[in-house]
C-alpha cells in the first residue's frame, strides 16, 4: 500500500477511478458472473490522490465481486462538502456487531479463499489519510461500504 502525502490541491475523478478498476475486475471470474449497476456523475471529484482512490475503490470492488450473489452497485453523489460514493452488493453481508472486526487490521471474516483481511483496514487508512471516512452498513440483502471524501474545487467549477 502507499499513501500520497495529503495535498490540499490533490484531485482525482471519481467515475475514472471506477471505471478503470472496475474493467479489470470485470475480467475476473467474480466479475463476470454479476450484473454491475453503475451511477457515478463524470465530472465528481475528490480530494484525494488519484492512486490512492484506485487503490481503495479497488478493495471494495473486490471484495462486493468476492461476496456478491447476483449483482454490485455502485453510486455517488455530492453529500455536502463532500462526495459519497457506495458499493452495494446482494450478499450475506455483515452483521452490525462484526462490522468494527471487519475493518480492523487483520479482520478476516470469511476463511474461503486466499484474502489477508487487510481490504478494508487499507480502505479504512486511505481515506482517514485524506479527511474521509469508510463505513459499513447493511443493504438488505448484502453489504454498502460508503466512502465520504472531501469534494474537490473541480466539482464546484
Amino acid at each position: 500500500m502507499r499513501l500520497a502525502a495529503p495535498s490540499k490541491d490533490a484531485s482525482a475523478n471519481v467515475s475514472t477511478a471506477i471505471d478503470q478498476v472496475l474493467r479489470v475486475i470485470q475480467r475476473t471470474p467474480d466479475g463476470q458472473r454479476l450484473d454491475w449497476v453503475v451511477d457515478v456523475p463524470k465530472d465528481m471529484a475528490a480530494r484525494i490522490d488519484g492512486d490512492d482512490l484506485s487503490e481503495a475503490v479497488g478493495n471494495l470492488l473486490e471484495n462486493a465481486a468476492r461476496h456478491a450473489c447476483h449483482a454490485v452497485s455502485i453510486t455517488c453523489g455530492e453529500d455536502g462538502k463532500f462526495v459519497a460514493f457506495s458499493v452495494r452488493d446482494d450478499g450475506d453481508g455483515i452483521p452490525e456487531n462484526r462490522r468494527a472486526e471487519a475493518l480492523a487490521r487483520g479482520g478476516r471474516l470469511d476463511e474461503r479463499g486466499s484474502g489477508s483481511g487487510l481490504g478494508l483496514a487499507i480502505v479504512t487508512d486511505i481515506v482517514e489519510s485524506w479527511g474521509g471516512t469508510l463505513t459499513l452498513t447493511g443493504a438488505d440483502p448484502g453489504l454498502r461500504a460508503t466512502i465520504r471524501l472531501p469534494g474537490s474545487a473541480l466539482n464546484r467549477s
